[in-house]
């Protein structure tokens, strides 16, 4: 079993500032409730082949995996996560001739066992347009701001 959730919004800034943001370590700078372990990464930031560890009661423990980079363009990440699932996530991102950018953010679940697949029955479009849009306010807020919203 597989599902998958596109959901696409505008940024004010160019894809020369959102892009560095889509990283393991920059996400501590806008998303409250992220926590990130960096296990493998050359620089110390998202690269190709990156890989970091999320915990979360409702999502599992995730090993990511950054599986493609390319700057200001996209970033692919795909995440192992104990609950029996595995997630594509890809962001990219298209400049806007006002300055901004369209942001394209796509999820693709995939089962490796019952419980996985019950995991992604679970999961209702709205919420995950809802959590997208979520991610979206967070990081539109930070590029205008340069500081994180606070609930």
């Amino acid at each position: 079993m597989d599902r998958n959730f596109i959901t696409k919004f505008s940024l004010i800034a160019a894809p020369q500032q959102v892009f560095p943001l889509l990283c393991p370590v920059r996400e501590h700078d806008w998303i409250p409730t992220w926590r990130a372990q960096i296990v493998h990464s050359h620089s110390g930031l998202a690269e190709l082949d990156c890989v970091f560890i999320t915990q979360s009661p409702s999502d599992g423990d995730r090993t990511w995996v950054c599986t493609r980079f390319e700057p200001s363009r996209v970033i692919e990440y795909t995440a192992f996560s104990t609950l029996g699932y595995v997630m594509h996530l890809t962001i990219a991102l298209d400049a806007q001739g006002n300055g901004g950018t369209n942001v394209s953010w796509s999820r693709r679940f995939i089962a490796v066992n019952d419980e996985g697949k019950a995991w992604i029955e679970a999961i209702s479009s709205q919420g995950m347009t809802e959590a997208t849009g979520a991610l979206a306010k967070l990081l539109d807020y930070y590029l205008v701001n340069g500081t994180m919203l606070r609930a």
